[in-house]
């Protein structure tokens, strides 16, 4: 106790405390380790002996289930081995293989040992009958064989005997009686071999080869009939066939005493198994009741060794529990207590207040760095509050700069999307709200094909570009709305700095972008269009000169007015009177009309469209309306689209001119351009309705209304409603399927009109009325304009 109570005092180090009740715990614990050894000896001595008997059993079963399968084996050869010599051959050998394999295997029991040997010798006696029966069965296969050729030698012999004798006309009753017992040789034969095939080895009744052995007899006397008949040809073969049969018969009476004999060692091979099956149960019923001595006397001893533990166990556990409590009150328990009255102290608002614990262990450390801690507590608290002040500060620039940053982010007319790897949309401008039509309550955490489905083909290029960390962009992205079509560029830039993962979405309108891009595609190839339209009309006009100008020479040849024309008609034995009568009577002067007139009219639409294709200044100048319009007209119809297509000479052309009307201040080419592009539009619009019209007709009417010249045309196709008539004159707008038109003629001509010619282009429509398009134009306003410009 003495030795304890110094040991324990508060000046003591609690390490030296520890180390003190660790020795303690060393010196019980060995000894609890000695009981334990000792047990440990004595149950490594009885576990091995049960494991030895364990081992044993194993055996016993593995051997058993081997030697099963050894007898299954050879019950399956006996059923199987029948003219088969190869299979008995090759397996004879592995079960015998075996056998040997399982002999040396159980060499540990003599007895089982023995009788493994025992069965191992009958099995081989029962395999060397088995190949005696096959050898047997072989040579009554070659018998059967020579019975068989012997009688189609013995059916070729009688035949070519038949014709012989009835070529010498003699009686062939007889070799045809003969000749008609043959085929019951072979029915008889027939049965014979089938019955043998059907023999059933492992009976030991002999009926079924007294079977065959008396239609062999049947044989045998049918053959000796024919030999003892007037026929000596065939004695030969009779002779053979005799032999053969006698043969075929001691060979079933052999197979039959091999057979018995198979069967008899087959008995004793199976009474030498059931033997070895009855050691061997007789070893594992020694090797059971050993192990169940073994494993009562290993139990016993676990059993005491635990007690003895427990008892051990209990003691420790008491006194150290004892130990435990006295050190933890002495030297943990009282210091806490303290420390923490002084630390309450501290925390009420005391800063005067020190820890004093009169300790000389390792709580005066402890003591010292907590009266430290809380001077430097206090030092700092000051230091904390100015910095506190100045991260507030810093917050309210920082929600600041957040506000200004969104203000930036809204107003860009660009859709702007953040979301994370998931998928969920966590940030949104104003255009990207205005986009999905929902609050923002509604946006927050949802997933992004939710919110914006339109966009939801987009999911798999959002995961590349976080996989792969690289931007990606999508030009040009095709997105319907109501009845019109969108187009959109679309960047996804993904992010993985500051620990944020996740993506920015950008979606931007393109749509007028787009459209521009094919205006401008569009113009190029109509400037292309325009420029081999200008050259294929110069290089027409060559042969038309030569034309026009060959039929102005054959009316000159041929005119009655030129004196030469007479004198060359005589010095050709003719006059020219015969000759214009032979060639009015023959219509030549009419082909030539028609040559001349075709040709001026072509002529006239080179020109027009030499007019139309050629690079125009836009001066203003003096134009007669109606030929303009005329030309327009003879341009549509020379129009490829139009003439093929919309089958514009199929339509009916009313003119209603203004005779007062006649010379307008314009620019010819560009009122020739919007007037084409309105009877394009009314062409194509009655073309749609083709089978409900039955006469279409289009209406141009001039006339002069006040200080305007009012053009006017009009169509009755099939009109169009007022949505359409308010956006008929809008840039791209269209109702043209893809890829027929650009929407850009109308929108066109409106700007050639207002712009331009300072004018007024309107459109009168309802649907199923038609449609009448009104141009206005002033007639000096805009001259005067452009001439002071």
């Amino acid at each position: 106790m003495k030795l304890f109570a110094k040991v324990f005092h508060s000046d003591v180090s609690i390490t030296v405390k520890l180390l003190c009740l660790n020795l303690l715990l060393f010196i019980v614990f060995a000894i609890i380790i000695g009981v334990m050894s000792r047990t440990f000896d004595t149950v490594a001595y009885l576990t091995a002996a049960v494991t030895e008997r364990n081992i044993q059993v194993i055996r016993n079963a593995r051997t058993g289930r081997e030697l099963s399968a050894v007898f299954n084996k050879i019950q399956l050869l006996i059923t199987t081995f029948h003219e088969n010599e190869s299979l008995l051959k090759t397996e004879g050998k592995a079960i015998l293989n075996e056998i040997s394999r399982l002999s040396a295997y159980t060499s540990g029991c003599k007895s089982f040992n023995i009788a493994l040997l025992e069965f191992a010798g009958k099995t081989e006696l029962l395999f060397r009958h088995a190949e005696a029966v096959n050898d047997i069965s072989a040579k009554i296969r070659r018998i059967d064989n020579e019975i068989s050729v012997c009688l189609t030698e013995m059916e070729e012999s009688v035949s070519e005997t038949m014709v012989e004798v009835a070529m010498k006309g003699e009686d062939i009753s007889g070799i045809e009686q003969i000749n008609n017992l043959i085929p019951s040789f072979r029915e008889i034969l027939i049965k014979v071999i089938f019955q043998f095939v059907n023999l059933k080895l492992m009976r030991s009744d002999t009926r079924d080869i007294e079977a065959i052995i008396a239609l062999l007899d049947e044989i045998y006397l049918r053959v000796q009939k024919i030999g003892e008949s007037d026929h000596k040809l065939f004695s030969k073969h009779v002779n053979n066939l005799l032999q053969s049969v006698s043969e075929y018969k001691e060979t079933l009476i052999h197979f039959n005493d091999a057979r018995i004999t198979f069967l008899q060692h087959a008995a004793v091979a199976d009474e030498a198994k059931s033997y070895a099956v009855a050691v061997m149960m007789q070893s594992d019923i020694r090797t059971s009741a050993s192990f169940d001595r073994v494993q009562e006397e290993n139990t016993n001893t676990i059993k005491s060794s635990i007690l003895t533990v427990y008892i051990l166990s209990a003691g420790i556990v008491i006194s150290f529990s004892v130990l435990t409590y006295i050190f933890f009150l002495l030297n943990i328990r009282k210091p806490m207590d303290q420390i923490c009255k002084g630390l309450e102290s501290i925390g009420d608002g005391d800063p005067d207040v020190r820890i004093r614990l009169n300790r000389g262990d390792e709580w005066s450390v402890i003591e010292k760095s907590l009266n430290r801690m809380v001077s430097e507590v206090w030092n700092s608290y000051s230091e904390l509050y100015r910095k506190n002040e100045e991260l507030q500060q810093m917050h309210h620039e920082l929600r600041k700069t957040q506000r200004y940053i969104k203000n930036i982010i809204d107003s860009m007319p660009s859709v702007m999307i953040g979301v994370d790897p998931e998928g969920r949309v966590t940030h949104w401008n104003t255009a990207a709200e205005k986009s999905a039509c929902i609050g923002p309550d509604a946006i927050e955490g949802r997933l992004f094909t939710e919110v914006y489905p339109n966009l939801a083909s987009q999911m798999e290029n959002i995961r590349a570009s976080l996989e792969n960390r690289t931007p990606r962009k999508m030009e040009k992205q095709i997105r319907c709305m109501q009845d019109e079509t969108r187009y959109e560029d679309i960047m996804i830039y993904p992010l993985a700095t500051n620990g944020v993962e996740g993506a920015v979405i950008r979606v931007d309108d393109v749509t007028d972008r787009v459209r521009i891009e094919e205006m401008m595609i569009q113009t190029e190839k109509m400037m292309s269009v325009g420029g081999l339209a200008a050259g294929m009309a110069h290089e027409i006009n060559n042969p038309l000169g030569v034309v026009l100008q060959g039929v102005q020479n054959a009316f000159r040849r041929l005119s009655p007015d030129l004196e030469a024309n007479h004198i060359i008609a005589e010095e050709c034995g003719t006059n020219l009177k015969a000759v214009r009568t032979y060639l009015e009577q023959r219509g030549i002067f009419r082909y030539l009309e028609g040559i001349k007139e075709s040709g001026t009219r072509a002529a006239r639409i080179v020109t027009n469209m030499l007019n139309f294709s050629r690079h125009s200044e836009s001066n203003m100048t003096e134009t007669d309306i109606h030929k303009l319009l005329d030309s327009t007209l003879e341009l549509a119809a020379n129009d490829y689209d139009l003439r093929k297509k919309y089958d514009f000479r199929y339509i009916r052309i009313v003119r209603e001119y203004d005779p007062e009307l006649t010379q307008i201040t314009c620019t010819a080419t560009e009122i020739e351009q919007v007037v084409l592009n309105l009877l394009k539009n009314s062409a194509q619009a009655m073309a749609e309705i083709k089978g409900f019209l039955s006469e279409p007709k289009i209406i141009l009417r001039t006339r002069k209304d006040g200080n305007y010249a009012q053009i006017e045309v009009q169509d009755n196709g099939p009109g169009m409603d007022e949505k359409t008539r308010t956006r008929i004159f809008e840039p791209f707008y269209t109702t043209k399927g893809v890829g027929v038109g650009t929407g850009l003629g109308l929108s066109v001509s409106f700007f050639i009109i207002a712009n331009n010619h300072k004018g007024l282009l309107s459109v009168e429509s309802e649907p199923g009325r038609g449609a009448k398009f009104i141009i206005r134009l002033p007639l000096e306003k805009v001259r005067s304009e452009r001439s002071e410009k």
